[in-house]
């Protein structure tokens, strides 16, 4: 019931407006936020239980509030770190993620979004200190991804950017249909279709379809490849093929994409569009390439046997499991594959 407590509450600016400067203005044709939210500041939550309201409350500041109201009372019910034994709790603020979505990462939004972090974090800080003590608890922050800049704005910049440059998925699985049939020289009125589904990202080929057997299976997803290959906005392409015989897997791209193949649930053909060019859907921006705008997160430890440094070397979130074993003294996971950031450890 504490989440139904925001209601007729408004999100408003933390600070006076002149300490803002990460942005662009706050009434602008490149935001669509949806939900029934304004474009511009004030967004108000609506007074109520039904689904208009949830929606704009998970697109607020007041979401992440209630994530770190919850965490502190179940840190005091459930006596989390009161004795020897060492107790995990994993928080999520996804309000950032759907601000970033409504209203992209250059929004006055986004900025004040991470200014209340900021400063619910510092406040959970405190608390811990309190309620656990100093020097008793450790804390790893870090994201799942980043965030890619509205495309349009990007354009309106001179940058060549493009929402859903290959249009819609169907648009995808209709070239790549029409490519492996002229490939294979299969006539138009064979059915069903050799393309079973196509997204940004991967294509599937209909892997049971008789002409499809043997040989004609990799031939198709050649012919796949080669066409996104042929459009000005696709970086690059791989086939299911050349993934599983490690083709140019030492390739920075490629590795990426080896990393996200998965034998039985990936497509048959994968690729990437160029940076600036993805498609969002129907929200303002989303995430999801290769590319540094998305792949670049903060990783940061605070707390117990927790050095005080800095580093801008190439790290990953993975280091997080190694890095907090080291910080309790235990084994690492059997299954992790990355080092421990020994730079964050005290001396």
């Amino acid at each position: 019931r504490a989440s139904r407590a925001f209601g007729g509450q408004a999100w408003t600016l933390l600070y006076p407006a002149e300490r803002y400067h990460s942005h662009v203005a706050d009434d602008n044709k490149f935001e669509k936020p949806g939900s029934g939210l304004s474009a511009a500041f004030p967004h108000e939550l609506p007074a109520g239980e039904d689904a208009a309201y949830f929606k704009r409350f998970a697109i607020s500041p007041f979401a992440s509030q209630y994530t770190i109201e919850t965490a502190r009372e179940l840190i005091l019910r459930e006596e989390l770190g009161r004795d020897a034994t060492p107790d995990c709790l994993a928080l999520c603020l996804s309000a950032n993620d759907y601000v970033g979505h409504a209203f992209g990462p250059h929004s006055l939004e986004a900025e004040d979004m991470f200014y209340r972090t900021d400063r619910m974090l510092a406040e959970f800080a405190t608390f811990l200190d309190e309620q656990v003590g100093a020097g008793r608890w450790t804390l790893a922050l870090s994201s799942d991804h980043g965030v890619a800049p509205i495309p349009e704005y990007a354009a309106s910049l001179g940058l060549e950017a493009a929402r859903s440059p290959l249009g819609s998925g169907k648009d995808v699985q209709a070239n790549a249909e029409g490519a492996v049939r002229v490939r294979l020289g299969v006539p138009a009125g064979v059915q069903p279709s050799l393309v079973l589904s196509a997204d940004s990202t991967q294509v599937f080929l209909r892997r049971d379809h008789p002409r499809l057997a043997g040989e004609a299976f990799e031939h198709a997803q050649d012919a796949v490849r080669d066409w996104l290959l042929d459009q000005p906005s696709v970086a690059d392409a791989v086939t299911r093929a050349e993934l599983l015989a490690e083709a140019g897997a030492g390739a920075p791209l490629r590795a990426m994409f080896h990393r996200a193949f998965h034998k039985q649930r990936s497509g048959d053909v994968l690729y990437a569009l160029k940076p600036l060019q993805f498609d969002a859907g129907s929200l303002c921006t989303s995430h999801g390439s290769p590319w540094n705008y998305d792949t670049h997160v903060p990783l940061v430890f605070l707390g117990a046997r927790v050095g005080v440094a800095n580093s801008s070397r190439h790290v990953h979130p993975g280091s997080i499991a190694p890095t907090l074993a080291a910080i309790l003294d235990i084994e690492a996971p059997a299954g992790c594959e990355h080092e421990c950031l020994t730079e964050a450890l005290a001396p």
